[in-house]
């Protein structure tokens, strides 16, 4: 894993690697980002048609949640075993905070994880063919291709290798990675949080100038296609 994930202007995710050795005899790793606070809009059906009804305050749970396996981890770890280290996505579900209280329902939780997995920042990738291990000797190397989120937000991520035996978490070991935002998306981010009326601003001249452009482009093409007699 290198240790920056820069984001440029045409930043599209990123292939990466992730490679290790265990004596264990399954391997987990998870990556997960800061703990995400984030208000969103409640749904509710009236007359067949979807609503906005309120608003809902989600927070301890992370921006995006990574978790690689060579097998299912309900066939080597108990689910109390599961909780504690946060290895799955039902673990982080219960784990939510939801506010108002009279809106903590399972089926707003359910609905977060679902909205978030749609994103490509909670996943769940397992089997062999996922982390790939070779014997050698004592040890097992293990290695993992993946490609990262291109929504996953700048921020400081975390990721564990847990290593497991005998029904348990054997031994973990974790790093830090950072996602940075670089050159012009760098400096639109830093315009939107220090001059905020100028990004609006800037913001709106871009949109009017993109309809131009796809305007000028459409009657272009339009009588090109056009031919009189």
């Amino acid at each position: 894993m290198p240790p920056v994930i820069k984001m440029g202007t045409f930043y599209g995710g990123a292939n990466l690697r992730i490679s290790g050795s265990t004596t264990a005899g399954a391997v987990i790793v998870t990556i997960a980002g800061e703990n995400t606070d984030e208000v969103l809009n409640r749904k509710v059906r009236v007359a067949g048609i979807w609503i906005n009804r309120g608003k809902v305050h989600v927070s301890g749970v992370p921006s995006l949640f990574l978790v690689f396996s060579n097998a299912a981890q309900a066939k080597f770890l108990s689910r109390k075993a599961i909780d504690e280290f946060q290895l799955d996505e039902e673990s982080l579900e219960s784990r939510m905070h939801i506010e108002p209280a009279d809106l903590d329902l399972l089926a707003i939780r359910s609905a977060f994880i679902t909205m978030k997995t749609r994103l490509k920042v909670y996943d769940s990738f397992v089997g062999d063919d996922i982390v790939k291990k070779t014997s050698g000797g004592e040890q097992t190397q293990y290695q993992i291709n993946f490609r990262w989120p291109k929504k996953a937000p700048a921020g400081t991520y975390t990721l564990k290798a847990y290593h497991c035996a005998n029904g348990k978490v054997a031994a973990s070991e974790q790093l830090e990675f950072k996602v940075v935002e670089e050159g012009f998306p760098a400096w639109m981010a830093g315009l939107a949080q220090n001059s905020p009326l100028l990004y609006g601003l800037l913001a709106v001249i871009t949109a009017l100038l993109v309809g131009v452009g796809i305007d000028f482009l459409a009657s272009r093409f339009g009588r090109a296609g056009v031919t009189s007699h």
